[in-house]
């Protein structure tokens, strides 16, 4: 069944002669010894191996667009887009956003080291995400390998270290610790691998490299003095497990500005789903509003995490009976590339994952080559709006 599915495959002239047992060193081959699935990014990653053998493009050349690979090998996107990885990874290509592949024209290349960042929160963040891959396109341009460990946190249980130490075990060069939990740093500095904390709460490591953290004070300058001239007194904040800054607190009392604070729970701790967090917001506020207090003497405005107020913070007030934005002032924690749309100009506080993820690429490059780097600074705005 196999060799009939095989002839099926590579009944074209792009891939035909690519599947072959007779030679050890292929990717067919060492699929087969490995048990891994022979898959059609795999045939288009060995089709190219062999262009690349035989010297069709040489080192610096740039190869063929994903278009025109596509309609060479009858194949979508992804699995061309798959294969170029495959490649990448093996050292044969240099893949670089904006310039395409080109070929490192010899097959001994390969990374100069490999860089693990480590982010502890809630699967899938915008921000970590997008920090990681700005972090992985820079190093790449510099022969550096990183790898994105996203750890699911949970109260109830203790973190799962697996893939943490496997890859300090395999090797690691370096590591970027985005989150404050001990035990994540300390197999890090156990294993005597050079890492630096970024915007985690931790003031100071004697261990770590440098401690990274991101400068809020001009932002919540701004903050607190656009709710002072809205003639703000009473701020709720609402999320899920962010603590009012302590800096950002005393500038609102010294305005007059009293906070309350609105905090949720996780329903399923280490999970994440918008359908959840709208169902939990609205149960969340509706509970608030319930108090005859509250009621009384609503909030003139509300400070919401991004997620929640993107995924139904807002008409969970709304629901309440206030009118948004000419009874209550919103501010939502946002990142830049993430906007977060109503029918109006939302004010937030804003990160830019974009411009800070160049900002720590670059800084731990110096790091990486043996020079001396100042530490970065990584700044947030206040992007004003008509919400507030």
């Amino acid at each position: 069944m196999r060799q009939w599915a095989c002839r099926l495959w590579y009944n074209t002239p792009a891939l035909k002669g690519h599947c072959t047992d007779s030679n050890p060193d292929s990717v067919h081959a060492r699929h087969e010894r490995d048990g891994i699935k022979w898959t059609l990014s795999s045939r288009i990653a060995e089709a190219l191996r062999g262009d690349l053998g035989s010297g069709r493009w040489r080192a610096g050349d740039a190869l063929p667009p994903v278009a025109e690979l596509r309609s060479r090998f009858g194949a979508g996107e992804y699995a061309v887009r798959a294969a170029l990885k495959m490649l990448r990874d093996d050292g044969l290509l240099l893949v670089r956003q904006g310039v395409g592949a080109t070929a490192t024209g010899k097959d001994t290349w390969h990374w100069r080291g490999r860089v693990a960042f480590v982010a502890v929160g809630v699967p899938g963040s915008y921000y970590s995400q997008m920090l990681a891959h700005q972090m992985s396109t820079r190093l790449a341009d510099d022969g550096w390998d990183l790898v994105f460990i996203s750890l699911h946190s949970c109260p109830s249980k203790s973190l799962d270290l697996t893939r943490v130490r496997r890859y300090v075990e395999a090797g690691l060069d370096f590591a970027v610790c985005y989150c404050s939990e001990r035990e994540v740093i300390d197999v890090f500095a156990d294993a005597d691998v050079p890492y630096i904390v970024f915007d985690a709460g931790v003031k100071s490591d004697p261990r770590a490299r440098a401690v990274v953290s991101l400068d809020f004070g001009e932002c919540f300058s701004e903050v607190a003095a656009a709710l002072k001239a809205r003639g703000v007194r009473r701020l709720l904040e609402v999320d899920y497990d962010r603590r009012i800054d302590r800096s950002f607190k005393s500038q609102l009392l010294e305005a007059g500005i009293s906070v309350h604070r609105l905090f949720g729970a996780w329903e399923k701790p280490g999970r994440w789903r918008v359908g959840e967090i709208r169902e939990a917001g609205h149960r969340l506020v509706a509970r608030y509003f319930r108090d005859a207090r509250n009621r009384l003497h609503p909030p003139d405005a509300v400070l919401f995490d991004d997620d929640y107020f993107a995924s139904g913070g807002v008409p969970a007030i709304v629901e309440a009976g206030l009118r948004i934005p000419e009874d209550i002032g919103v501010v939502a924690w946002s990142n830049a590339g993430n906007e977060l749309a109503f029918d109006f100009s939302l004010a937030r506080i804003e990160n830019d994952p974009f411009e800070h993820g160049k900002a720590l690429a670059e800084y731990l490059l110096k790091l990486l080559n043996g020079q001396r780097a100042r530490s970065p600074r990584l700044f947030t705005r206040f992007i004003p709006g008509s919400s507030l």
